[in-house]
């Protein structure tokens, strides 16, 4: 097999293993959070901001219905914020969410609130 075909197909499986859940959240290093954000609100969201101690992470074109997984990197105690902007520039916000190193996350995003879900998966 030439060399060439080879590498794109291992970067193929990089790829596609890098997006799956399994990779998200079964292989934290120490000190990550797994959040994994699930849009139950009836409509599109445009752009989901998570806020943490070390940074914001975007997330873009949420439809309903999907679900994103993402870890954030915090060696001991911390928290994070969630702001959901809707299509129609709807924005709904959560309260601030207390997390530690090697917690895993649910985050449901409605119409009106966000509710979150400690070690749920």
């Amino acid at each position: 097999m030439p060399i060439s075909i080879f590498l794109k197909i291992i970067l193929f499986i990089l790829f596609t293993a890098c997006k799956s859940e399994k990779n998200a959240c079964s292989y934290l290093r120490k000190g990550e959070v797994c959040i994994k954000i699930i849009n139950e609100s009836g409509y599109k969201i445009k752009l989901l901001e998570l806020n943490h101690e070390r940074g914001i992470k975007n997330i873009v074109n949420l439809k309903n219905g999907d679900q994103e997984y993402t870890s954030i990197y915090c060696p001991g105690e911390g928290s994070y914020t969630i702001k959901a902007i809707f299509v129609d520039n709807k924005i709904v916000k959560s309260n601030g969410t207390y997390i530690e190193g090697g917690y895993r996350m649910t985050e449901i995003i409605h119409r009106h609130n966000i509710k979150s879900v400690w070690n749920e998966y």
